[in-house]
This record gives structure tokens, C-alpha cells and sequence, in this order.
């Protein structure tokens, strides 16, 4: 017998009918929290009516925060427990030594585009205007400084051919592309600044690594 369904964070058509079911026949539910946006977007109020709370009847978060944004939606159904930061999360460590990414300024893209997916409540700008905002930072920015960037995308291929800017970066002189699609918290230790942009979960990570970071709003 099923006890109870544990989902991360449910956008699929099957993840929300699993939920669904299950709520019916009154197996627990539960999801977890990813990232810390909800905490720091002051957009966040215009996704509300897709939060896993209105879906799951028990919801797991880092801190207090977050308990107050979830108190304030009004499509709130699950009952939120702080259970505090996950080990990994808190540490920032790993054992993976990475000697080939090493360096002074690590770019962390946080560019992922829509693409065909139909999730147009949850793409923000436009892919076109995602991809100007990226070359822009290469051309007007990392181009014209006198160190080293490393520049680290976000893994998720959602057009055919290559992405514009990735292009940009392997065609720049002071400009490293990350290609091995190593997660970012194993990297994070091993620059001295760190530079990142949009309320997602990796502004979470870069953070807690305890270096200088630049955001860009």
C-alpha cells in the first residue's frame, strides 16, 4: 500500500494528477523547497497560483521567511513545516576537485529558456530578450575586463542548435566556458567573486559559498 507521494517541485501534467489522486484517496502528499526565491522576488506574488502549497497538504522549507510568503497565499492549502537548510546546502563542500575550473570571477548563468514547453506563466522575458540580456553582459562587461571569467550555464536544452551566447563565449579571448555540466555548488569554493542575476535557486547557492557576489537585478 501506498503511503505517501513525495514530489520536488510538480509542474508536469502526471506529477499534478499523481497529486491529485492521491489527495483524493487520502494518501499523504508533500513537496520540498527549491531555492530561495520566494523569499527574495518581489515579483514572486504574480506566481502564486502555481505554488507547490496549493497542490501538496504538506510543504518543507529553510526558514521562517517563507512560512509568512505562504501564509499570505490565498490558494494555500498545505499545512508548511521549516525544517531548516539540507547538509549540502548548508556546507557548500564536496570532495569533487575540479583543477580545470579554478579562478578569480565565475559568471553563474541562471539563462533558461522557455522554449516549446507551454509554461508561459513561469518564463518571465521573452527567450529573445534572455538572450540580449546575456550577450549584452559578454559584449559590454566580461569582454572589456582584464581577468579571466569563467562563464557557467544553466544545463537545460530547450532549442535545437546551439545557444547564441554560448557561441559569444567560446569566440571570446578572456572568456571560459564551463562545459561539463558539473552542478555549481562544487564550483563555488574555488573562485574568489562570484556574478549572477534573476531570483532563482542559484542566487541560494551563491550566497551560502560566503564569497563576494555581484547580483544583477
Amino acid at each position: 500500500n501506498v503511503k505517501a507521494l513525495l514530489v520536488g517541485t510538480p509542474t508536469s501534467i502526471s506529477e499534478i494528477v499523481s497529486i491529485e489522486v492521491s489527495n483524493s484517496k487520502k494518501i499523504i502528499t508533500a513537496s520540498f523547497q527549491h531555492g530561495i526565491s520566494k523569499e527574495i522576488s518581489k515579483d514572486i506574488s504574480c506566481i502564486t497560483t502555481m505554488f507547490e502549497t496549493n497542490l501538496v497538504n504538506s510543504y518543507f522549507v529553510y526558514n521562517q521567511s517563507i512560512l509568512k510568503t505562504l501564509r499570505d497565499n490565498k490558494f494555500n492549502i498545505s499545512e508548511n513545516f521549516n525544517v531548516g537548510l539540507p547538509i549540502d546546502m548548508k556546507s557548500s563542500i564536496s570532495k569533487k576537485i575540479v583543477n580545470n575550473y579554478r579562478g578569480d570571477i565565475l559568471y553563474a548563468s541562471t539563462n533558461l529558456y522557455c522554449g516549446n514547453r507551454g509554461i508561459p506563466s513561469r518564463s518571465g522575458s521573452s527567450d529573445f530578450d534572455k538572450a540580449k540580456f546575456e550577450l549584452d553582459i559578454i559584449n559590454s562587461v566580461f569582454k572589456k575586463l582584464p581577468k579571466k571569467i569563467h562563464f557557467k550555464p544553466y544545463f537545460s536544452k530547450r532549442y535545437t542548435g546551439q545557444n547564441v551566447e554560448l557561441e559569444k563565449v567560446k569566440k571570446s579571448k578572456n572568456i571560459k566556458l564551463i562545459t561539463n555540466e558539473i552542478d555549481l555548488r562544487y564550483l563555488l569554493k574555488y573562485y574568489k567573486i562570484i556574478i549572477t542575476s534573476r531570483a532563482t535557486s542559484t542566487i541560494g547557492w551563491c550566497l551560502l559559498s560566503k564569497k563576494p557576489v555581484i547580483y544583477i537585478e
